[in-house]
């Protein structure tokens, strides 16, 4: 697993975070890295910084609801398009 280094504000409000690199991979593919590293780590909360593209609603909210999943989903949201595509499907957008 490569993992990156989470940054200074997360660091602070955070210290026990857990970074998973998936920016390179198919959205498949990164939803079986997280979902991997959540359970080897007991992980039931996930924060991303967008997962996917606006398209990809369904199928994200599709795999949350297969049982086992994050319990607590936060996207954070650089652009406001990408918030509206993903209000439905997160539980918090910020």
């Amino acid at each position: 697993m490569a993992a990156c280094e989470p940054g200074e504000r997360t660091r602070r409000k955070n210290p026990n975070s857990t970074m998973v690199e998936v920016s390179a991979l198919t959205r498949a593919e990164a939803l079986r890295k997280i979902e991997t590293v959540c359970k080897r780590r007991g992980i039931k909360r996930l924060a991303s910084v967008k997962l996917g593209y606006e398209d990809e609603g369904p199928a994200l909210d599709q795999w949350r609801s297969t049982g086992g999943r994050v319990a607590k989903l936060t996207i954070h949201c650089p652009l406001p398009g990408d918030a509206v595509s993903f209000v439905p499907f997160a539980d918090s957008i910020e």
